[in-house]
């Protein structure tokens, strides 16, 4: 089993160094690699599945134009196009459920939500959301009651049809086979990484409706489940869905530019140029350990057992996750899965780069998955701006 982990010493120091080289925000393609690849775009008469990740798109914006991204990239091909949010659905705590005091922060909830729901629904297309950390109160208390009131928020919606997966309070994994091609299987990764499991004992896994009970009443009961969902795909590619990226160069993987080793506070409020030199980086790797990071215990530990499981799935998986407020594409030179990040929906932070790293960029997006009829797979990111979409990259996912 290989160990995911963290940034080591003197690479966490080396980035004061690689920030200035490699840009945070800049735009990234491994050497060698073509970017454009224009057959990548299947046809609809080549398309078998098109699957959207569209990652943290919850922030009250109805101008958001990344949404309107989805009903550009299923355009001839709706009735074969999927939308999957990639959790943060509702900044900042998620949607408050009807016995709390907080109609207002409800209401502005509920707001955040219909704005997605409505983008698949101009889109045509199916939407399936997948729970991150600020769905869940912000890892807070409150978080089953909250997840709770989104999964009844999406079930009664009509915009579009919406459905979260797995169950408020299960960490699945919930199987939907679509097309001929591909697998697609929801996990929630913030249940995984909770000290408490709510609801445990009533979760189960696989297909909707016809879900069997988890093998055992605790984490390994998931991985159990997970295991055979994986192999059990058959001819498929598996695309695994969580919020918690397996790998990123993110702050979430160790990454912070030199802006933020000098002025730490500006990651909380970009106005902030207070001086606090070398000091938040190094507190936040060696001393706090937030689980919602690679480098934190119980994260370490869900990285490495996801990746066991992928690693022997049929074919090369491909594990798609948002959390990180950018776009990535990462391979792995020991293990046959390909590493998605698309979390730059409505938020945006710096982004570094390591020898895996094949894309990357901290703009606006969103990315776009092919199932081709023939078993061929590729990823496409498109980017927003105020000139209008582009498509930056794309890339053939080879076995």
């Amino acid at each position: 089993m290989r160990t995911a982990t963290g940034l080591g010493t003197g690479l966490l120091l080396a980035t004061v160094v690689t920030s200035v080289a490699c840009g945070g925000h800049s735009l990234y393609v491994r050497p060698g690699v073509d970017p454009r690849c224009a057959t990548c775009a299947a046809s609809p008469a080549q398309l078998d599945t098109r699957v959207l990740l569209i990652g943290d798109a919850g922030e009250l914006d109805p101008g958001n134009p990344a949404l309107d991204l989805l009903g550009d990239l299923a355009a001839g091909a709706p009735s074969r196009s999927v939308a999957v949010f990639l959790g943060d659905n509702v900044y900042p705590r998620g949607l408050p459920g009807a016995g709390e005091e907080a109609p207002d922060e409800r209401v502005t909830a509920e707001q955040i939500l219909q704005l997605q729901v409505a983008a698949a629904g101009r889109a045509g297309i199916p939407a399936v959301f997948v729970a991150g950390n600020h769905d869940w109160d912000k890892s807070g208390p409150r978080g089953l009651e909250r997840m709770q009131a989104q999964e009844a928020f999406l079930a009664e919606a009509t915009a579009a049809e919406a459905v979260l997966h797995p169950s408020a309070g299960c960490p699945g994994p919930v199987v939907l086979d679509l097309g001929e091609r591909v697998r697609l299987i929801a996990v929630d990764s913030e249940w995984l990484l909770r000290e408490d499991h709510p609801k445990l004992t009533d979760c189960t896994w696989g297909a909707p409706g016809e879900q069997n009970p988890l093998p055992s009443s605790d984490a390994e009961g998931f991985y159990a489940a997970l295991a055979e969902a994986v192999q059990g795909a058959g001819g498929r590619r598996v695309l695994l869905a969580t919020h918690h990226p397996l790998k990123t160069r993110g702050s979430h993987g160790g990454y912070f530019t030199a802006k933020e080793f000098i002025f730490p506070l500006t990651l909380f409020k970009s106005w902030l140029y207070l001086p606090i030199p070398f000091v938040y980086p190094p507190l936040r790797y060696w001393v706090v350990r937030s689980d919602q990071d690679l480098y934190g215990s119980r994260n370490r530990e869900m990285v490495s057992r996801i990746e066991e499981i992928l690693a022997a799935a049929p074919a090369a998986a491909i594990a798609a996750a948002g959390h990180e407020h950018t776009l990535q594409v990462f391979d792995d030179p020991e293990l046959p899965i390909w590493y998605l990040v698309s979390g730059s929906a409505a938020k945006l932070e710096p982004t570094g780069k390591s020898d895996d790293t094949i894309f990357k960029h901290a703009a606006p997006g969103i990315m776009a998955v092919d199932f081709f009829a023939d078993g061929r797979v590729s990823v496409r990111v498109v980017e927003v701006s105020a000139t209008g979409s582009k498509q930056v990259f794309a890339l053939w996912l080879d076995e």
